[in-house]
């Protein structure tokens, strides 16, 4: 099929997905982030990157509660708690040859994801150094662009690697969110359409939301 055609149908299904959300035939599962991003980070880049992982998975019934490890929980027990690492190297910047092969990963064990994302930002900026914004380099544009598109591009794979751990598949579709690789213009568009789940996800998201449903507190299949 062609990629507009898969554009097309990828935006159908969020749609009508969103529709559902909207009348309720969809339950809607709150998930708890506990980021532990580095203190080097502007508050514009956090912003952006969790505004992004959050409208990302949004359309599919999942709202997100940022927290950090040092601030309590807010009100109201999450369905499922994720801890997403953000660990930076202890000498600095590295050279891209020096950096880890992989944007971000999930480690599962006998085939379940064990709950820690680990997101690697030196490695996601790496990708979008050849990024352009105006016919200029990414590292030309102004401060807060630079800080725009690598939250967006953060956010992204955040969202991916959270895809991992809500469809609790290792696997890889060959379009949309759960792609195996992105390039570092993806990354930073400010069109997402190309981060979509894929028809194949949603039957598996369901099931699985439906699980975390099922054994949060306060659900009446919950036991402590």
């Amino acid at each position: 099929m062609p990629t507009r055609d898969l554009l097309m149908c990828s935006a159908l299904i969020v749609a009508a997905t969103a529709a559902a959300v909207g009348a309720g035939e969809i339950t809607i599962a709150h998930v708890g982030i506990v980021l532990d991003a580095p203190p080097s980070f502007s508050e514009r880049r956090l912003a952006t990157m969790t505004e992004e992982t959050a409208a990302i998975w949004r359309p599919y019934g999942v709202t997100i509660t940022w927290l950090t490890p040092l601030r309590e929980p807010e009100p109201g027990p999450a369905d499922v708690r994720v801890v997403v690492r953000m660990p930076l190297s202890p000498h600095g910047r590295r050279t891209a040859g020096a950096l880890e092969p992989s944007l971000g990963s999930v480690v599962f064990v006998d085939g379940i994801p064990d709950g820690v994302i680990t997101i690697r930002p030196e490695t996601v900026e790496a990708a979008i150094l050849a990024a352009r914004w105006n016919g200029r380099s990414f590292t030309e544009a102004p401060w807060g662009i630079q800080e725009d598109f690598a939250g967006r591009a953060l956010g992204r794979v955040l969202a991916h690697e959270l895809g991992h751990y809500l469809l609790a598949q290792k696997s890889h579709t060959q379009t949309g969110l759960m792609r195996a690789t992105f390039k570092g213009r993806e990354l930073v568009a400010t069109d997402r359409r190309a981060f979509q789940l894929q028809p194949r996800d949603l039957a598996a998201l369901g099931t699985r939301l439906a699980q975390f449903m099922a054994t949060s507190p306060g659900s009446p299949g919950f036991q402590p």
